[in-house]
Protein backbone atom coordinates (compact mmCIF):
# COMPACT_ATOMS: atom_id res chain seq x y z
CA UNK A 1 0.00 0.00 0.00
CA UNK A 2 3.26 2.37 1.07
CA UNK A 3 5.16 1.26 -1.87
CA UNK A 4 7.96 -0.40 0.90
CA UNK A 5 10.27 -2.77 -0.86
CA UNK A 6 10.15 -6.08 1.12
CA UNK A 7 13.93 -5.97 2.17
CA UNK A 8 13.05 -2.72 3.61
CA UNK A 9 13.01 -1.77 7.83
CA UNK A 10 9.80 -0.58 9.17
CA UNK A 11 9.91 0.88 12.25
CA UNK A 12 6.39 1.36 13.40
CA UNK A 13 5.07 3.44 16.75
CA UNK A 14 1.37 3.13 17.87
CA UNK A 15 -0.22 5.00 20.18
CA UNK A 16 -1.04 9.15 20.96
CA UNK A 17 0.65 11.40 19.10
CA UNK A 18 2.32 13.49 22.18
CA UNK A 19 5.61 15.44 23.17
CA UNK A 20 5.85 13.08 25.77
CA UNK A 21 5.88 9.64 23.81
CA UNK A 22 9.32 10.63 22.39
CA UNK A 23 7.22 11.61 18.65
CA UNK A 24 10.11 14.84 18.09
CA UNK A 25 12.89 12.58 19.02
CA UNK A 26 12.07 9.55 17.09
CA UNK A 27 10.96 11.27 13.82
CA UNK A 28 14.72 13.09 14.39
CA UNK A 29 16.33 10.20 14.91
CA UNK A 30 14.64 8.37 11.62
CA UNK A 31 15.45 11.41 9.57
CA UNK A 32 18.97 11.91 10.57
CA UNK A 33 19.56 7.74 10.28
CA UNK A 34 18.09 7.87 6.48
CA UNK A 35 20.16 11.52 5.98
CA UNK A 36 22.97 9.88 7.21
CA UNK A 37 22.74 5.84 6.35
CA UNK A 38 22.38 4.20 3.04
CA UNK A 39 20.01 1.76 3.66
CA UNK A 40 16.81 3.26 4.49
CA UNK A 41 14.09 2.82 7.02
CA UNK A 42 10.50 3.57 6.82
CA UNK A 43 9.23 4.90 10.08
CA UNK A 44 5.05 4.37 9.49
CA UNK A 45 3.00 6.17 12.53
CA UNK A 46 -0.62 5.29 13.96
CA UNK A 47 -2.39 7.39 15.89
CA UNK A 48 -3.47 11.01 16.99
CA UNK A 49 -3.05 13.53 19.06
CA UNK A 50 -1.70 16.81 19.66
CA UNK A 51 1.13 16.76 17.71
CA UNK A 52 -0.04 15.33 14.43
CA UNK A 53 0.81 18.75 12.77
CA UNK A 54 3.61 18.13 13.58
CA UNK A 55 3.99 14.60 12.24
CA UNK A 56 2.39 15.84 8.85
CA UNK A 57 4.96 18.14 7.93
CA UNK A 58 7.46 15.78 8.51
CA UNK A 59 5.93 13.79 6.18
CA UNK A 60 7.96 12.07 3.40
CA UNK A 61 8.54 8.59 1.66
CA UNK A 62 10.25 7.19 4.68
CA UNK A 63 8.32 9.10 7.37
CA UNK A 64 4.24 8.28 6.85
CA UNK A 65 1.49 9.72 9.60
CA UNK A 66 -1.05 6.86 8.83
CA UNK A 67 -4.10 8.50 11.55
CA UNK A 68 -6.13 6.57 13.79
CA UNK A 69 -5.84 2.90 12.61
CA UNK A 70 -8.97 0.40 13.58
CA UNK A 71 -7.31 -2.07 16.33
CA UNK A 72 -7.00 -5.02 13.03
CA UNK A 73 -5.29 -2.36 11.02
CA UNK A 74 -3.05 -1.39 13.82
CA UNK A 75 -2.34 -5.55 14.44
CA UNK A 76 -1.66 -6.00 10.26
CA UNK A 77 1.34 -2.74 10.52
CA UNK A 78 3.05 -4.52 13.70
CA UNK A 79 2.92 -8.01 11.76
CA UNK A 80 4.52 -6.19 8.70
CA UNK A 81 7.07 -3.81 10.97
CA UNK A 82 10.31 -5.08 12.00
CA UNK A 83 10.87 -2.65 14.87
CA UNK A 84 8.59 -0.88 17.22
CA UNK A 85 9.57 2.48 19.00
CA UNK A 86 8.11 4.13 21.40
CA UNK A 87 10.49 6.54 23.36
CA UNK A 88 8.41 7.77 25.71
CA UNK A 89 9.54 9.93 28.81
CA UNK A 90 6.57 9.14 30.76
CA UNK A 91 4.93 5.54 30.42
CA UNK A 92 2.82 2.92 32.25
CA UNK A 93 2.76 -0.35 30.99
CA UNK A 94 2.50 -0.37 27.62
CA UNK A 95 -0.37 -2.05 25.62
CA UNK A 96 0.72 -1.48 22.45
CA UNK A 97 4.05 -2.96 23.36
CA UNK A 98 2.67 -5.74 24.36
CA UNK A 99 0.96 -5.63 20.90
CA UNK A 100 3.92 -5.40 19.14
CA UNK A 101 5.47 -8.31 20.62
CA UNK A 102 2.87 -10.72 20.12
CA UNK A 103 3.28 -9.34 16.23
CA UNK A 104 6.87 -10.66 17.23
CA UNK A 105 8.38 -6.86 16.44
CA UNK A 106 12.07 -5.93 18.34
CA UNK A 107 11.22 -3.30 20.74
CA UNK A 108 13.47 -0.01 21.50
CA UNK A 109 11.48 1.79 24.59
CA UNK A 110 12.76 3.73 27.33
CA UNK A 111 13.75 2.76 30.79
CA UNK A 112 9.86 4.63 32.21
CA UNK A 113 7.05 2.92 33.15
CA UNK A 114 6.44 -1.27 32.58
CA UNK A 115 7.70 -2.07 29.04
CA UNK A 116 11.19 -2.65 30.59
CA UNK A 117 9.52 -5.93 32.61
CA UNK A 118 8.57 -6.97 28.68
CA UNK A 119 11.91 -6.46 27.13
CA UNK A 120 14.00 -7.85 30.35
CA UNK A 121 17.24 -7.14 28.96
CA UNK A 122 19.47 -6.46 26.14
CA UNK A 123 19.25 -10.02 24.04
CA UNK A 124 15.10 -8.98 24.40
CA UNK A 125 15.92 -5.56 22.76
CA UNK A 126 16.83 -1.67 23.66
CA UNK A 127 15.73 -0.18 26.26
CA UNK A 128 16.94 3.41 26.50
CA UNK A 129 18.32 5.54 29.67
CA UNK A 130 16.39 8.31 27.99
CA UNK A 131 14.86 9.43 24.74
CA UNK A 132 17.40 11.49 23.48
CA UNK A 133 17.84 11.56 19.47
CA UNK A 134 21.11 10.30 19.87
CA UNK A 135 19.68 7.16 21.90
CA UNK A 136 16.78 6.19 20.05
CA UNK A 137 19.91 6.66 16.46
CA UNK A 138 22.13 4.66 18.56
CA UNK A 139 19.10 2.11 18.89
CA UNK A 140 17.74 1.89 15.84
CA UNK A 141 21.34 1.85 13.73
CA UNK A 142 22.34 -1.45 15.83
CA UNK A 143 18.84 -3.21 15.66
CA UNK A 144 19.15 -2.62 11.51
CA UNK A 145 22.63 -3.55 10.99
CA UNK A 146 22.46 -6.84 13.14
CA UNK A 147 19.39 -8.89 12.16
CA UNK A 148 20.48 -11.88 14.49
CA UNK A 149 20.27 -9.90 17.07
CA UNK A 150 16.94 -8.64 16.17
CA UNK A 151 15.57 -11.69 15.35
CA UNK A 152 16.52 -13.11 18.70
CA UNK A 153 15.05 -10.07 20.51
CA UNK A 154 11.62 -10.82 18.28
CA UNK A 155 11.42 -15.02 20.11
CA UNK A 156 12.59 -13.91 23.15
CA UNK A 157 10.09 -10.96 23.96
CA UNK A 158 7.43 -13.09 21.87
CA UNK A 159 8.11 -15.94 24.09
CA UNK A 160 8.38 -13.69 27.30
CA UNK A 161 4.87 -12.00 26.56
CA UNK A 162 3.31 -15.77 26.44
CA UNK A 163 5.20 -17.05 29.69
CA UNK A 164 4.89 -13.71 32.14
CA UNK A 165 1.58 -11.27 30.30
CA UNK A 166 -1.38 -13.17 29.36
CA UNK A 167 -4.74 -13.62 31.42
CA UNK A 168 -3.97 -16.94 32.62
CA UNK A 169 -0.93 -15.27 34.65
CA UNK A 170 -2.27 -11.74 35.63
Amino acid sequence: EYKIKDDAVVIAFTGRLLKEKGIYELIEAVERYNHTQNEKVYLLLAGEGEEMDYVKRHQSEYIVPLGRLKFEDIISLLVQSDIFCLPSVSEGFSTSALEAAACSCYIITTERGGTKELVAGEEYGAVMPDNSVEHIYRAVDRAVRDAELRKKGQELCYNRLKDKFTWQHT
